[in-house]
């Protein structure tokens, strides 16, 4: 089997926001992480500022309390949206996400091409997803399901005939 690997970095081309309210920004802050970092940001001012006010420590110490404001949407921007190394094409906070997802949400097998739902043995529990659940091992822990349809292949003379067939049918009635 061959092994393909790339040397060179993907070319990236993002479109950049140069100029904000009248203020020159430069060289310029690539427009999707500036809307993820804005989305960041709002979100997390919506859940500090009620506890700032209600600890009073944004009246007592606004120093301390523009710093709780400030450093965690800065952290997660200037940290969360770098390249990862394992793989550039994503930012280092997506594997965190789809981490985090696993372990609230799990994997949804598909089976049979969504023929049948999955059922609760067939889905993994959350201290499997977890990796607690070292009982089991290596070995797998679902039974083989097995699908016995058979694909036939109808030329259009016989399609033809089936779809004939089908509407003299439903004309009688």
């Amino acid at each position: 089997m061959l092994i393909g690997r790339t040397v060179t970095k993907a070319l990236r081309i993002e479109a950049k926001q140069h100029e904000l309210f009248g203020f020159d920004l430069g060289e310029g802050i690539d427009r999707k992480k500036f809307g993820l970092g804005a989305l960041a940001f709002i979100a997390w001012l919506v859940i500090a500022w009620p506890i700032l006010i209600w600890t009073g420590l944004l009246a007592v110490r606004p120093d301390v309390g523009s710093l709780i404001l400030m450093a965690p949407p800065i952290a997660l921007i200037m940290l969360g949206f770098q390249p990862d190394e394992e793989t550039p094409q994503r930012m280092r906070l997506t594997p965190f996400a789809l981490h985090i997802r696993f372990l609230l949400v799990g994997c949804l097998p598909i089976i049979n091409l969504g023929r049948r739902e999955a059922g609760r043995g067939e889905r993994p529990t959350f201290w499997q997803r977890l990796g607690r659940d070292r009982a089991s091992g290596d070995k797998p822990t679902q039974r083989v399901i097995r699908n016995h349809a058979q694909a036939r292949l109808i030329g259009n003379d016989e399609l033809q005939a089936i779809v004939n067939r089908n509407t003299k049918g439903e004309r009688k009635a």
